[in-house]
């Protein structure tokens, strides 16, 4: 979504580096692997946890940083993404190799408003079901 909304800003606005520096800018991700710098040309398209910055780039050339209002709204709702992923990822981590994949199970519940989101395990009965309240600070 945030990359239409940057590609739809630059065609009505051209701000972009010119054709030089980008093919220069190019040049430097194949070679050192994109954001995660593994000097592998085919990470170049693997952002790992390094996506959440790409998405407030992406957020600033479609023009969403220009008020505050709706720059605060962009990183409330890019930091509960990354807490998201954060939170899946760490509950996959404890998973041994070959095992139940039981962390695609998980509901997460947001409520933007209050910056947080509930993490809940149908895997578990009753009472078990476990909750987990997460606040996000960032």
């Amino acid at each position: 979504e945030l990359q239409s909304e940057a590609v739809w800003a630059q065609w009505q606005h051209f701000s972009l580096p010119d054709a030089t520096a980008r093919r220069e800018a190019a040049d430097k991700d194949a070679i050192t692997g994109g954001a995660r710098a593994t000097g592998r040309v085919q990470d170049t398209h693997f952002l790992g946890d390094k996506q959440w910055e790409y998405c407030r780039d992406m957020a600033k050339l479609a023009g969403f940083y220009n008020d505050n209002d709706t720059a605060n709204k962009i990183d409330a709702y890019i930091s509960m993404n990354q807490a998201i992923y954060d939170c899946a990822g760490k509950a996959r981590k404890d998973l041994l190799p070959g095992g139940p994949d039981t962390y695609r199970s998980l509901v997460f519940q947001r409520d933007p408003s209050q910056r947080r989101f509930d993490v809940i395990d149908p895997t578990k009965e009753g009472t078990a079901a476990m909750t987990t309240n997460v606040t996000i600070t960032q």
